[in-house]
């Protein structure tokens, strides 16, 4: 015994265990196919591996002289490549049964992350409790104030009177009595204009804590206008105010086919297009000395191209476009009030060219 030699100790490799190096080696190549290239050690120093300088022949040879040791679809220990990912899959399955032991570590984590909260809950379960209760005095307050302190008690409605205050306050949803914010100001504005048509705008300015404001704005009419067989009364802007009633004395304005007309709305066109030059002639023809005159009698506005205005039931100016309307509109009231123009006898006036106008005389014109 004394005089055998002992075999040097194979050192120990860590991984998941202590093993030893060689073990660990052949488990590796048991498991993927290869392993890391065995080293030799000093008898001397087990531990130190003994490095060897590289042979100039090996480094002058090419990759090429290794072929035979590393083939494509071959790796150490004899498997295939194309097995490896199949024993990988088996492996991972396997690891979910055979990590019993970290998935017990895992749930102590999460179990002592629990009691450490839950303990911290108990601590602090008076601060919390308390502060329970206050939000939901807080809420009762809150709640409290709103149903018995801002009270609808004085309503006030100012504008002209065509509606009565009830009409008004009905058709805004507003009643004595009710919380002073169950309604939504915007909307009952909105509901005043749609259901009261004449009412061009409303407003309506909470006073805290009990009163109401309507302010209301009423609409004038300013046209007749058949539109789907019925006569409506509509505004300068085109709003509808409903349907005319008995003889009126309104112009009677000729419009392009409309889209759709409701009571309190404004109108819409087919064509938007239409509207923009209706709109643009319109504006020029209420700037006009010839309305403020009250001589407009009639708008045929139908053709873009070819505008016509009555003019005291009596003349008919052509426009022409819609360019240069207002000056078109200055020339022809200059024309029937000028000394020389022949009084009351039906009369065309061409003024589609504004450098000149021309007057064509017709006693068995009919203007409508």
């Amino acid at each position: 015994m004394n005089g055998q030699k002992r075999a040097p100790a194979q050192p120990m490799y860590v991984y998941d265990r202590i093993c030893p190096r060689e073990a660990k080696r052949r488990e590796i190549l048991r498991e993927y196919g290869t392993a890391p290239k065995r080293q030799r050690y000093d008898r001397n120093s087990p531990d130190e591996p003994i490095r060897r300088r590289p042979d100039p022949e090996q480094r002058g040879r090419s990759h090429s002289g290794n072929a035979q040791q590393y083939r494509p679809g071959k790796v150490q220990g004899g498997e295939s490549v194309k097995e490896r990912p199949l024993k990988l899959l088996i492996d991972r399955i396997v690891n979910l049964f055979v990590s019993v032991e970290e998935r017990g570590r895992q749930d102590e984590t999460i179990a002592r992350r629990q009691a450490v909260a839950w303990k911290k809950l108990v601590e602090h379960r008076w601060t919390i409790l308390i502060t329970l209760i206050l939000l939901a005095v807080a809420a009762l307050f809150v709640l409290a104030v709103f149903r018995f302190v801002f009270v609808v008690r004085d309503v006030e409605v100012t504008g002209d009177n065509l509606y009565t205050a009830s009409e008004i306050m009905d058709a805004a949803g507003v009643s004595v009595g009710e919380n002073l914010y169950s309604f939504d100001a915007s909307s009952s504005e909105s509901q005043i204009t749609f259901c009261l048509p004449m009412i061009r705008t409303a407003q309506i300015d909470r006073t805290i804590p009990t009163s109401v404001d309507i302010t209301v704005t009423e609409d004038e009419p300013a046209f007749l206008c058949d539109i789907w067989g019925e006569t409506l009364v509509l505004s300068s802007g085109l709003r509808v105010l409903g349907s005319a009633s008995g003889e009126s004395t309104l112009p009677v304005l000729v419009l392009p086919p409309v889209d759709y007309s409701v009571a309190g709305r404004v109108l819409s066109f087919a064509d938007e297009r239409d509207e923009r030059y209706i709109r643009s002639v319109l504006t020029d023809v209420l700037a006009s000395a010839l309305w403020s005159g009250g001589m407009i009698t009639g708008l045929d506005l139908s053709d873009e191209y070819d505008l016509e205005v009555n003019v005291s039931h009596m003349y008919i100016f052509r426009l022409g476009g819609e360019d240069d309307c207002a000056h078109k509109l200055k020339m022809g009231y200059k024309t029937i009030t000028n000394g020389a123009f022949t009084k009351n006898v039906p009369a065309r006036i061409d003024i589609r060219d504004p450098e000149k106008a021309a007057v064509n005389y017709d006693p068995a014109l009919v203007v409508e």
